[in-house]
């Protein structure tokens, strides 16, 4: 694959195209004046001009940021160091050390991935060593006059392109390439939905882009009126069986006569009750209701959730074929007062994309474990 990398510095590029090795990757390099905010934290800024970038190129971009480090001036030159380096001289650092016992210092590179209209990932990798007595070298930028490398006896200065090349850490770009391998596999992985409806099975894999699987478990139904509570413990339970990643998705229904009910209990109600009953419950009443979802997903080290919610009112009578359950009574606002059971394929998605958020499932399945810290999210779908 290509890749565009926004640098026109030759040695960058070096460091890159030697870091990737044998991987099947070619390293295309192309300079970009990208605006700089000013900002204590490079990587704010390298995130700022890797969107930047992607938006103008309409591609994927890699954008790196890297800073001189000194922990005896406070960090100083750090996310300024491209400024500093501008207007300073080396020598002026070395006078700033003067009477410092600490001398360590690092190089800390922060490299910004970014896809065409999505936001950008972070990595960080950090070159650790510290700042020389003196001016030592010619070769390399104003600050490798005065910076040893951890394990040399000389500054980076006296290294030509190749060598300072094999010096900096590579780790960035190790990074991006499990990046890069994840996601190409988590494309092509299959998926295990817990449900026993194979139509939802298909509809999911539909949005999701990969094969989906459907596996039918009979969970438990806690009673609760929280919905995150209930797939919380559904998902556990399903995790406990089958331990495989997977995701399951719940359902509440909420009349505004009836306050919260019937909310996570809908099952119940349309199995007892019947479609038909439901709708004649809200006669010479308000017909208004809120329909949310909440889908969680387990891979046995993190637990996520996403919710969306759709307002709208309830039918005076069942209506169409299409759709999931209680769909042939709930009418979604801005559907022209049909029921989801009598919406076009290509409406059903756009209800479905508002209400079951496997855009941002889709989005987490693509996302790299190492970049994605063990966490129990809150969803929030609103009141």
């Amino acid at each position: 694959m290509k890749l565009m990398f926004i640098t026109g510095n030759q040695e960058k590029l070096a460091i890159a195209r030697s870091a990737l090795g044998d991987q099947d990757i070619e390293i295309i390099g192309r300079k970009i004046k990208c605006p700089e905010i000013q900002h204590d934290d490079s990587e704010v800024i390298a995130r700022h001009s890797a969107k930047y970038a992607s938006d103008f190129t309409q591609s994927a971009v890699v954008k790196t940021d890297s800073g001189l480090y000194i922990p005896a001036l406070g960090g100083f030159p750090g996310a300024y160091s491209e400024y500093v380096e501008r207007k300073l001289d080396a020598q002026d650092i070395i006078k700033l050390m003067q009477g410092k016992d600490d001398r360590s210092a690092y190089y800390k590179e922060i490299m910004a991935f970014c896809e065409y209209l999505k936001d950008p990932i972070t990595f960080a990798a950090y070159t650790h060593g510290k700042i020389s007595e003196m001016l030592d070298g010619e070769q390399g930028c104003n600050f490798d006059r005065i910076f040893i490398c951890d394990g040399d006896d000389k500054t980076m200065a006296n290294f030509n392109q190749e060598e300072r090349a094999a010096k900096y850490s590579h780790m960035n770009w190790v990074s991006l390439c499990k990046h890069l391998k994840d996601k190409k596999e988590c494309n092509t992985k299959e998926l295990i939905f817990v449900t026993g409806n194979k139509g939802k099975a298909e509809h999911a894999a539909r949005l999701l882009g990969v094969p989906v699987t459907n596996f039918k478990i009979d969970l438990p139904e806690i009673q609760s009126l929280d919905l995150q509570e209930v797939v919380a413990e559904k998902l556990k339970t399903a995790y406990s069986i089958i331990k495989k990643p997977c995701f399951i998705e719940d359902v509440s229904l909420e009349f505004s006569e009836l306050k919260r009910l019937p909310g996570t209990f809908i099952k119940f109600f349309e199995s007892e009750l019947g479609l038909e009953k439901l709708c004649r419950m809200l006669d010479g009443k308000d017909r208004s209701a809120t329909a949310r979802c909440i889908i969680g997903f387990t891979d046995g080290t993190k637990t996520e959730f996403w919710g969306g919610k759709q307002t709208g009112t309830i039918a005076k009578s069942p209506k169409g074929e299409n759709g999931f359950g209680w769909d042939k009574i709930f009418i979604a606002s801005g559907f022209n007062n049909k029921t989801n059971a009598e919406l076009s394929e290509q409406e059903y998605d756009k209800y479905f994309s508002t209400m079951r958020r496997y855009d941002l499932l889709k989005e987490n399945l693509q996302r790299p474990l190492h970049n994605s810290p063990t966490a129990k999210s809150q969803c929030n779908i609103g009141t």
